[in-house]
């Protein structure tokens, strides 16, 4: 209510000082206070383009930063749990031949991991899309080799 107040009280004050100026201007000095004004106003907008484009990189880059820890940590326990599991379970699933190979993977997927929390944390995002990729290849071979999809 009173942050109401004083900003119609302000409003009044600007409103009030425009009539003490002398009312009788000549035609040029009204174009040129009418070009100085647009100009102030294209350089504020161009400020707050520019501000705001910078504050959206700044969120998109902690998107991703959080996005990639993330990440890590669902890496990181699935391929702890990953280990718990006994070899006869995973011959219900994987063909025998292919568990040594599994663990290959899973070993390599928890390095991706690894990799992705580090770069994620200490804010190098722009190796961060390759840490990525190297951990969707990984992925994509275990299936291909292991699954056989």
């Amino acid at each position: 209510m009173i942050l109401k107040i004083v900003f119609t009280y302000i409003t009044a004050l600007f409103m009030l000082s425009g009539c003490m100026y002398k009312t009788e201007l000549d035609i040029k000095e009204l174009g040129h206070k009418k070009d100085v004004l647009e100009l102030k106003s294209i350089m504020e907008e161009i400020d707050v383009v520019v501000y705001d484009n910078s504050k959206s990189e700044l969120e998109l880059d902690n998107v991703r930063r959080r996005y990639a820890i993330n990440l890590a940590q669902k890496i990181k326990i699935l391929t702890t749990k990953s280990k718990t599991i006994s070899d006869d379970e995973l011959k219900q699933t994987i063909a025998p031949e292919n568990i040594g190979k599994f663990h290959k993977y899973m070993e390599e997927l928890s390095k991706n991991g690894d990799a992705i929390y580090e770069v994620a944390n200490n804010y190098e995002l722009k190796k961060l899309d390759k840490k990525i990729d190297d951990m969707k290849q990984t992925c994509v071979s275990c299936h291909t080799n292991v699954r056989g999809y």
